[in-house]
């Protein structure tokens, strides 16, 4: 019995992509980190200092030059990591919260129906997991 020439081609074709040499694997690529203690901890200090002078304002600030010096720092296939955050929209949301935490528990103390309303409020501004 005889087979078909299409049978014929398909049998050929997947016996070629079966008989191939798989790809290579992939070689596991170090994190490299090139800061220092002495430059972290300056940066960290600093931070430190200008967040307790400015009550907290400079927070987001500090948080973005931490963030941006540990992770320019860090280096993964020769390419060095970025961090873009706009300390001003980190202070907007600091912010937010503690004017919602604030009328959470100033104004519902007298009035339950702020309490829910800013509970509800808050629930709804975070993201869902």
């Amino acid at each position: 019995m005889a087979a078909s020439p299409s049978s014929v081609e398909a049998h050929t074709e997947a016996a070629a992509i079966f008989s191939e040499t798989p790809p290579p694997l992939v070689q596991p690529q170090p994190f490299v980190f090139h800061g220092t203690t002495r430059e972290y901890f300056r940066i960290w200090i600093v931070n430190t200092l200008l967040t307790l002078l400015t009550l907290g304002v400079f927070f987001a600030w500090a948080k973005v030059r931490k963030r941006r010096y540990l992770r320019g720092c860090c280096e993964l296939m020769g390419h060095r990591f970025d961090y873009r955050a706009d300390p001003r929209r980190i202070l907007l949301g600091n912010v937010i919260a503690v004017t919602l935490f604030f009328a959470y528990s100033v104004f519902g103390a007298v009035y339950p129906a702020v309490q829910l309303g800013t509970l509800g409020v808050g629930c709804s501004c975070c993201p869902g997991s």
